[in-house]
């Protein structure tokens, strides 16, 4: 089993792209779960089956443009109560993952056939929670082949999914088992019925001919510049970005820190939003820059002053609502305007991360607002 562990301290078929999939020159490692600190070749600028000697030229800090997207194939989608679920997958690709506030690379296995990717996702308001850890046991002639408990990952074209690179035993009927675990943020009483434990299955025929035959696309002159590829049209299937800041009741301006947007917002009903006390709840709104996507995994705190008096301090939980997405919030005494806020960020979002975001989100600095 190819099990990662992570956060330290915390039917159908079709043809869609998907941004960060590239394919690259890194050999394998001995090790399944090994990852290299400092890449083996540049993965933003390789192409497939190629090969260089030369240095790889220098990523930009932030969120940049990709060099290439591929495109992956549908597995299916099946509906649990209000949930989505749709698996996909593409040809195997190595990704970055981010441990504390180390960013590893996770290299190609030998042995790897396909990057598989999930997305599960209510179908109302198009939330996604981000700690709902699904499983996968896939298996062929009714012997299980892979057992998998995939990355939380942001790609550029996707946005927020789990995925990992697995080993499948050759052409042949598979069947696809996904276990997925109640959500552990804090749940809006909208959503506290809907992201529960639930098991789907799908079953697909693969060919490993077909992954490796998947092809990579150039995005053209604006690779290893800031920005971000467009989010790509993915039909039902949620594309997890957040509501933008300008839809939302929030009480600040919104602020960077290396390319994560931050803004608060003040909410009159804590316990509408799952906070078992306070008169007031305290939201601290997340997300990517240029395509808003949800950053989970973070210890972020917060520290709330009036007039030089302090008035509440403590860490933020992660939570999920309709209508604000994905957060951290806490219950608070009353929260009044004038009052200044500082949000700290302990570490940075973990889990992993396709390429265009290796280098972002990692240096936040603390960020002041006035209500």
């Amino acid at each position: 089993m190819k099990r990662r562990q992570l956060l330290a301290g915390i039917g159908a078929t079709g043809a869609l792209g998907v941004a960060g999939c590239t394919a690259s020159s890194n050999q394998p490692t001995a090790n399944p779960n090994e990852a290299s600190e400092t890449p083996t070749s540049d993965p933003a600028t390789t192409t497939p089956n190629e090969t260089s000697e030369t240095p790889a030229p220098a990523r930009p800090n932030g969120v940049y443009v990709p060099a290439v997207t591929a495109t992956m194939q549908m597995i299916g989608m099946k509906k649990a109560g209000r949930l989505m679920v749709s698996l996909s997958y593409t040809h195997p690709h190595p990704f970055f993952v981010v441990t504390g506030t180390r960013t590893n690379e996770a290299t190609i296995q030998s042995d790897d056939t396909m990057h598989l990717m999930a997305i599960v996702h209510d179908m109302k308001t198009g939330a996604v929670a981000p700690q709902v850890e699904p499983t996968i046991t896939i298996t062929k002639d009714g012997e299980e082949v892979a057992l998998n408990q995939p990355w939380p990952m942001l790609s550029q074209t996707m946005g927020f999914h789990y995925g990992d690179n697995i080993a499948l035993s050759g052409e042949g009927s598979y069947t696809f088992d996904v276990s997925v675990n109640a959500a552990k943020s804090v749940l809006s009483t909208d959503l506290a019925a809907v992201f529960t434990e639930q098991q789907v299955s799908f079953e697909t025929q693969f060919d490993p001919a077909t992954a490796a035959s998947i092809e990579d696309k150039p995005t053209g002159d604006d690779h290893l510049t800031a920005g971000a590829l467009s989010p790509m049209s993915m039909g039902k299937m949620s594309i997890s970005q957040q509501p933008s800041y300008d839809d939302l009741p929030v009480a600040t301006d919104t602020q960077y820190t290396d390319d994560l947007g931050v803004a608060v917002a003040i909410h009159e009903q804590p316990t509408a939003l799952g906070f078992g006390g306070g008169d007031h709840a305290l939201i601290v709104a997340t997300q990517t820059r240029y395509n808003r996507y949800p950053t989970g995994f973070m210890n972020v705190a917060a520290t709330v002053t009036r007039d030089g008096q302090e008035v509440f301090t403590g860490d933020l939980t992660s939570a999920v609502d309709g209508e604000f997405g994905h957060y951290y919030g806490a219950g608070t005494p009353p929260l009044e305007s004038g009052d200044e806020v500082v949000v700290e960020f302990s570490t940075p979002p973990q889990g992993a991360r396709h390429i265009g975001y290796e280098t972002a989100f990692m240096d936040l600095e603390s960020q002041t607002f006035t209500i």
